[in-house]
């Protein structure tokens, strides 16, 4: 015997009552049956059909409606907004971020922008003491020359992970594990921004952070 479905709508959906055929969050369907759901706002109403007890909804791309508007904190020290503190962003502007001479964002990073959303801006730490790191990462079954001392121009706030993008996407900066049988390609990326400092290996074996050291002296680059 197939089951019912109980409508449960997700966020971003909406529906309406059931006279106007769409589906009521808290509603029954019986196997089969189908209701409306739209993006809020009531665009783009599509079927949502239930499915042994699974309710299946439409492929919609919604957009959260979002109005509120961001107010610029004060400045953390050695960091330069493009607006005054106190002003307002718009939901979706973005505000621009620079440093001081000697000083970077995470990532090694001079200058970031920031877009305001839900009424937040999402800033960081601000701009921290500029160096060179010296990275060591170490492979559990080959090490290849050079993983001892990976230079990289960070911030003297920066972490490091080793992590693997799909081989081939735009995320991959060498784009050939797939010719060895590998479906990724393990980079060396700077934890919060993102940011990569080296290609390692296919993900044919583990690769972890051994050791980083930061030389706050080495910084000539950003002064």
């Amino acid at each position: 015997q197939r089951c019912p479905c109980t409508v449960r709508l997700p966020k971003g959906l909406e529906g309406g009552d059931v006279s106007s055929g769409m589906c009521t969050d808290g509603g029954s369907l019986g196997d089969g049956e189908s209701c409306l759901v739209s993006c809020a706002g009531g665009r783009s109403a599509s079927k949502a059909t239930c499915n042994d007890g699974v309710l299946v909804f439409p492929p919609l791309k919604c957009e959260i409606q979002d109005q509120q508007i961001c107010t610029v904190p004060q400045l953390p020290p050695h960091t330069i907004y493009s607006k005054k503190p106190g002003d307002y962003v718009a939901s979706k502007e973005k505000l621009t971020v620079t440093c001081e001479k000697g000083f970077r964002l995470t990532g090694g990073k001079e200058q970031q922008s920031f877009a305001c959303f839900q009424g937040e801006l999402s800033l960081g730490s601000g701009c921290q003491r500029c160096g060179k790191w010296t990275i060591k990462v170490k492979g559990a079954r080959y090490q290849l020359k050079g993983w001892d001392k990976i230079k990289f121009n960070g911030a003297k706030t920066d972490n490091f992970e080793v992590n693997g993008v799909t081989t081939g996407s735009k995320e991959d900066p060498v784009k050939n594990c797939q010719e060895f049988g590998h479906p990724e390609q393990l980079l060396l990326q700077e934890k919060l921004s993102q940011t990569t400092v080296l290609a390692l290996s296919c993900s044919n074996q583990e690769i972890f952070v051994d050791e980083a050291v930061f030389d706050e002296t080495d910084n000539a680059w950003c002064s």
